[in-house]
């Protein structure tokens, strides 16, 4: 095991690689829009649970009840009615820049219809979760060869339904497509590498045709080497980056420590490399700490990673991260519903209430160079909206000593309690901000 301080070393370089190289695009420098935080909240169509009281920068589209599956129950016949309420949430909630997920074919279209996707104890699930949603539901269409040709014609036919439908409806409209869902997991797809080329080079085409301003993401995969990187080096080698205008990853890293994301980046555009898409945006659509209690982690651990994790994906170029999830109940989970009443106003979770604290921080203020480690500690240098300079600092490990620059007169935690600076300060993993005056 590497110490501290080689660990800290390693990454000091992976962050000096990624903001010397052509991928790094700038975002220090730039202002953190709203649009960096971007969160999934589960529709419950029979528990209705309140809005999130919480801001959202973008929102991401990824729930069972919107499947492919649900909206295309036969050939020919669509059910917008849950996509449309949704849609009118975001548009009363003032959210309007949106990402939708396709994935889970209908089993009247698959060419697996009597597969069960999930195994394991996976299999175990109740049918309807979003793991276990349907038979057939991670195999290619049945009107796809595996070689990547035949018609095609349910996919495009659906894919064609929903970006019509969604260009003419008056509530919030769709920008981002994001063509499937981890496929590199096999019960979320068992298809060949050519037949998702298939259906991104269809889906890439035919919503283009429709809204030429769309913005049509790669399929979504993990960074582990083992699994997520292997499929999308097959997908990209077999033709599949052509169809992208953003590559999607998930940045889950099973891991209690945050700053692990910085090296799996690294690793993950030196591969996009090899195939020509490292100028591409780089979006994490979906990750958070994961199961905090599979982890250890206890609620002011997932406040501290919340924290460092937003500001490690701006600090290396990463301009979005959807947060997995709102009201999951098992990953990354940041308001708990009350049990008795789950349309009640519930419990914002610590972790609930540092997301908030660190959109206020950060939204509107530039970071003035990546977030970098030094001393046991790491350092993200910010100009603030109203151009005063501003830090926020956090331990890598257990309480440390910190001596803050001369400048900095305030130090504010994420419950918004200020105190004056002078001298030396003891900080520890939960992140807190310094502020000149």
């Amino acid at each position: 095991m590497a110490s501290l301080a080689a660990r800290a070393g390693m990454l000091w370089l992976c962050i000096q690689s990624m903001a010397a190289s052509p991928a790094f695009t700038g975002e220090a420098g730039s202002l953190i829009p709203p649009t960096l935080f971007g969160m999934h909240v589960h529709m419950r169509p029979m528990r209705p649970q309140p809005w999130p009281n919480a801001p959202i920068g973008t929102f991401r589209f990824a729930d069972s009840v919107v499947g492919w599956d649900k909206m295309n129950p036969a050939e020919g016949k669509y059910d917008w009615r849950l996509f449309d309420r949704e849609m009118a949430e975001l548009k009363a909630h003032d959210v309007d820049d949106v990402l939708f997920t396709f994935h889970s074919t209908p089993t009247w279209a698959s060419s697996g219809p009597r597969h069960r996707c999930a195994s394991g104890r996976l299999a175990q699930l109740p049918m309807g979760n979003n793991i276990n949603a349907a038979l057939g539901m991670c195999d290619a269409p049945n009107d796809l060869r595996p070689d990547g040709s035949g018609s095609d014609q349910h996919w495009i036919d659906f894919v064609g339904a929903l970006a019509t439908h969604n260009k003419e409806s008056r509530s919030a409209k769709v920008k981002y497509w994001e063509v499937w869902n981890e496929p590199h997991n096999d019960f979320f797809w068992s298809g060949t590498h050519a037949q998702m080329v298939r259906l991104a080079r269809d889906a890439y085409t035919t919503i283009k045709g429709i809204d030429p301003d769309a913005v049509i993401l790669s399929p979504s995969v993990g960074t582990n080497p083992r699994l997520g990187m292997r499929w999308m080096e097959g997908y990209l080698a077999a033709g599949g980056g052509q169809y992208a205008d953003v590559i999607a990853f998930h940045g889950y890293l099973q891991s209690t420590s945050s700053t692990d994301f910085v090296p799996r980046v690294a690793n993950f555009r030196k591969m996009l490399a090899e195939y020509k898409q490292n100028s591409k945006p780089l979006w994490d659509t979906e990750a958070s700490w994961g199961n905090g209690e599979n982890l250890g982690l206890n609620e002011e651990q997932q406040a501290a990673f919340l924290v460092q994790f937003y500001l490690l994906h701006w600090s290396v170029g990463v301009p979005r991260l959807y947060w997995f999830a709102w009201n999951d109940g098992n990953t990354g989970t940041l308001w708990v519903p009350d049990r008795d009443s789950p349309s009640g106003p519930g419990t914002l979770t610590k972790a609930g209430q540092a997301y908030i604290a660190a959109f206020q921080w950060l939204v509107g203020a530039t970071l003035s160079k990546p977030c970098a480690p030094e001393g046991g500690t790491w350092t993200c240098t910010l100009t603030e909206k109203d151009g005063r300079e501003a830090q926020v600092v956090w331990s890598a490990s257990g309480e440390k000593q910190f001596n803050p620059k001369s400048s900095m007169k305030r130090m504010r935690d994420l419950e918004g309690n200020a105190t004056p600076i002078a001298g030396a300060i003891k900080v520890r993993e939960l992140p807190v901000l310094l502020e000149a005056q």
